[in-house]
């Protein structure tokens, strides 16, 4: 006969009574494992949601003071603003720097021409003394003539230049004295054959010179038109550019849909994010109130089973059904 035959019904249901109570306190740990769990989820959740949804917010802010700045143009993307001011400002002055050359070459060829119309003026009134055989009338443009060697000295040969220039040199009363012969007279036209060669060549220099120098004005101020009418054009190309800015608007507006999209979509996710949040927290605070009142029922099972086992190990217990079992006699109350 097995040993839990000879137990008594008492005994038997303090072992029941024992076995459920550990089995409650058992379901009670692995039910607490499982809310622990889900407690845990629930925070991670809710915390990892209101973060993002916080540096969602900040952002959001961020992209509208800068959708604010683009809009009204208190911030610039590109440097086309300043490298079109810069080329302005060197437009300007190349224009201004062009202006001043062409300004100082045409004074320049002014003076240089003047003097070659006095040279050339001098050149042929002594050509045509000499031609008239009249030596005294060459004495009379000799400083001109002096002059004319001086302006001609960069471009007139030395020797015809050291020629004419004896031919000045001769004192003021040697021509009193040619004067007072006339057989000396007779034969200076023929005789000054030379000096009317180096004056003749002197004046087509200076003549080719001068037309010369008359064409190169003309070239340089066509020239000068010509770049003026193109940096001019250029200038006015570059402010209507800086007025444009096509650039800077084309970075713009890239920029400003980029940062509009974003915020567009920061704003939609804060929104679902939300939604989602608070039906998280709703979910989680119902589980714990279920939770809590789990944990109420089970502290109640607890209580009642150890009170059960209290009574039934209790001494007067004992006492009463051992009186119970020992008597045999039986009352039958109903049939």
């Amino acid at each position: 006969m097995c040993s839990s035959d000879l137990l008594n019904p008492v005994t038997r249901v303090a072992e029941l009574l024992e076995g459920l109570s550990k089995k409650v306190a058992a379901d009670g740990e692995a039910e607490q494992e499982l809310y622990d769990k889900y407690k845990c989820w629930c925070t991670k959740v809710i915390n990892s949601k209101s973060s993002s949804i916080e540096a969602n917010n900040l952002r959001i802010s961020e992209l509208a003071a800068y959708i604010d700045d683009l809009t009204n143009g208190r911030v610039e993307l590109t440097g086309e603003r300043a490298q079109l001011e810069k080329e302005i400002k060197d437009l300007e002055k190349a224009i201004a720097d062009a202006e001043a050359m062409r300004e100082k070459e045409h004074e320049d060829y002014l003076a240089a021409k003047d003097e070659m119309d006095k040279a050339i003026a001098a050149l042929t009134e002594a050509v045509s003394v000499m031609a008239a055989g009249a030596p005294v009338g060459l004495a009379k443009v000799s400083t001109e003539l002096k002059h004319a060697m001086d302006v001609g000295e960069g471009f007139l040969s030395k020797r015809d230049v050291d020629g004419l220039s004896k031919a000045l040199d001769v004192p003021e009363v040697d021509w009193k004295k040619l004067n007072r012969e006339a057989t000396f007279k007779q034969n200076y036209t023929s005789r000054s054959g030379k000096i009317q060669d180096i004056l003749s060549d002197m004046l087509q220099t200076f003549t080719d010179n001068r037309a010369e120098a008359v064409t190169a004005e003309e070239t340089a101020a066509s020239n000068h038109a010509n770049l003026m009418t193109a940096k001019n054009s250029q200038l006015s190309a570059s402010k209507q550019a800086l007025l444009d800015k096509a650039g800077e608007n084309g970075a713009r507006a890239e920029s400003l849909a980029e940062s509009e999209a974003e915020k567009t979509n920061l704003e939609e996710q804060n929104t679902r994010d939300e939604t989602f949040l608070a039906d998280t927290k709703t979910s989680c605070q119902t589980k714990a109130d279920e939770w809590a009142e789990r944990k109420r029922l089970r502290t109640g099972e607890v209580a009642a089973i150890s009170q059960a086992l209290g009574v039934l190990r209790s001494d007067d217990a004992r006492d009463l059904f051992k009186r119970s079992f020992d008597n045999d006699s039986f009352l039958q109350v109903d049939r």
